[in-house]
């Protein structure tokens, strides 16, 4: 079975593409991939940041019955190292109606060593402010079992 696959770059530009019969795969030349046609007509639409990360991914079964989910990212743009930067903050499923609706918003916190610190669901009317997890991590002082001491950054606990 050889699958075909149309694909377009954000800018239109046009994209290298493998019809192999195992792993059908897009290939592009240049930028992020914008656009992807399947061979039943159904298209995805991905837009991104300058830095390649998913903002928003709109799939159509057809025309006028297309579906949106966005995600933000973390930038410092002062500090290009800090391990937090494109580290997802906010995932919007397909049922929001815009990039900033909470309605459906599962958020992320993170410390200042790009460890995820706090993971919040949607609002709900059992939950008005969300569920939360909070994430604490070992610092490497903590005595480890069997002697010595904890490495940093391992899961100390997950508190919700």
């Amino acid at each position: 079975m050889v699958w075909l696959v149309k694909a377009e770059t954000a800018n239109s530009m046009p994209a290298l593409r493998s019809t192999a019969a195992i792993w059908p795969t897009t290939w592009l030349l240049c930028c992020f991939l914008g656009k992807i046609t399947d061979r039943n007509g159904n298209t995805t639409q991905v837009t991104h940041d300058e830095r390649g990360n998913e903002l928003s991914i709109t799939k159509c079964r057809s025309a006028g019955d297309c579906q949106t989910s966005y995600a933000a990212y973390y930038l410092n743009a002062a500090d290009k190292f800090d391990p937090r930067n494109d580290q997802m903050t906010a995932y919007r499923d397909a049922r929001s109606t815009s990039s900033t609706s909470n309605t459906y918003a599962i958020k992320w916190d993170y410390t200042a060593f790009g460890e995820k610190s706090k993971e919040t669901t949607p609002v709900t009317t059992d939950f008005p402010s969300g569920r939360s997890t909070i994430y604490a991590y070992t610092d490497g002082t903590e005595t480890a079992a069997g002697g010595g001491l904890t490495p940093a950054g391992l899961v100390k606990s997950e508190t919700d």
